[in-house]
């Protein structure tokens, strides 16, 4: 139990395991009476500390949330958890950003980031537009993965609280995905042009990964919707400069009541 102890406080302190691990034989009266390995520290530390430290930071997310609640009805929050009541995912937002969404919730990028909490989960912020051309927060999420589930998810329960869905949302695949292409193009048939005599000039014409982006070209080439309302986006910039912005309040080590709390703050500054 006291080796343990030693562990958790270590681990806490920030102390690398191999590090933890070549301190013990002091505690047990030298290496031969360790019996465990540098391997059998890890995995007690990741299973055992980690996962007990991201559950009661999940219960204090949720209450969080639920004062929240309290104090203002319309403020909206969904937590998903798995059979073992282990967090996979959350979605909250706030009572302006609900009111800001009905007025700049047209076109929203999304765009996730990661290492802004100790435990490392990626982080999404759904970003509009305002009518000084600033950019405000619509909503937040955290996710367990970048997996389609986890994002069907999200834009579920974000449908469920705005009521109705954006008429367009940026995110980027592939950030610099055939700008030139793209750009440049004048219209539908220099597009297709441009494209087959990309295809061909490369001998592309057998690439899989290349027959994805051009059955989707409707989606990502601006010649495509030519005409209809963006706010002046094509790209997730502003969702990246939100979370360059919300990155300032916090730190890898900030834990997820502390996370959630300081997006307050952001709404705030």
């Amino acid at each position: 139990m006291h080796v343990k102890c030693v562990i958790q406080n270590n681990d806490e302190a920030g102390i690398r395991p191999n590090k933890t691990y070549l301190a013990l034989p002091n505690e047990v009266g030298g290496s031969s009476n360790l019996g465990y390995s540098e391997k059998d520290v890890r995995n007690f530390i990741t299973s055992n500390l980690r996962c007990a430290d991201r559950n009661t930071d999940v219960k204090e997310m949720i209450s969080y949330f639920m004062r929240m609640k309290d104090i203002n009805s319309n403020f909206f929050y969904a937590v998903d958890v798995d059979e073992a009541n282990q967090f996979k995912r959350a979605l909250w937002v706030d009572v302006r950003c609900r009111a800001s969404y009905e007025y700049y919730g047209d076109v929203v990028p999304f765009d996730t980031m990661y290492s802004r909490n100790k435990h490392g989960l990626p982080f999404a912020s759904f970003v509009g537009v305002n009518h000084h051309g600033k950019s405000t927060l619509l909503g937040c999420a955290l996710m367990g993965n970048e997996k389609i589930c986890c994002f069907e998810w999200v834009f579920k329960q974000c449908l469920r609280c705005m009521g109705s869905p954006p008429q367009a949302i940026i995110t980027d695949q592939c950030k610099s995905m055939f700008g030139a292409i793209k750009n440049n193009a004048r219209s539908v048939e220099s597009f297709e042009k441009d494209w087959s005599a990309f295809i061909d000039e490369f001998n592309l014409e057998q690439n899989r990964w290349l027959s994805g982006p051009y059955d989707e070209r409707r989606m990502w080439v601006p010649i495509y919707f030519q005409g209809e309302f963006w706010a002046g986006m094509r790209s997730t910039q502003r969702s990246e400069s939100m979370h360059a912005f919300y990155g300032g309040y916090l730190h890898c080590k900030s834990g997820l009541v502390q996370f959630v709390h300081e997006y307050d703050n952001v709404l705030g500054a």
